[in-house]
């Protein structure tokens, strides 16, 4: 800490934890969150897109596994990637 009782920059970033927060500022944090259900709807279709993207990468996934193993069955060891 500085003489004046700030904190530096790099105290900040390295060490986010030893900030302190007052638990007034929790009871605001609570309060914009109800004012705006809105945004809460929002954050949560973003959630639910990116859950679906997630599935879907998932089974392409699951897919080439199942195909990497019948190739590998069948003697292609590599599954063609020479």
């Amino acid at each position: 800490m500085y003489p004046s009782g700030r904190e530096g920059f790099f105290e900040r970033i390295l060490h986010p934890s030893s900030h302190k927060t007052k638990p007034d500022d929790k009871e605001h944090a609570h309060e914009s969150e109800a004012k705006n259900p809105q945004q809460s709807s929002k954050q949560e279709s973003e959630m639910d897109k990116f859950k679906d993207d997630l599935k879907e990468h998932e089974n392409k996934f699951k897919d080439y596994i199942h195909k990497d193993e019948q190739l590998d069955e069948d003697g292609h060891t590599y599954a063609g990637l020479m």
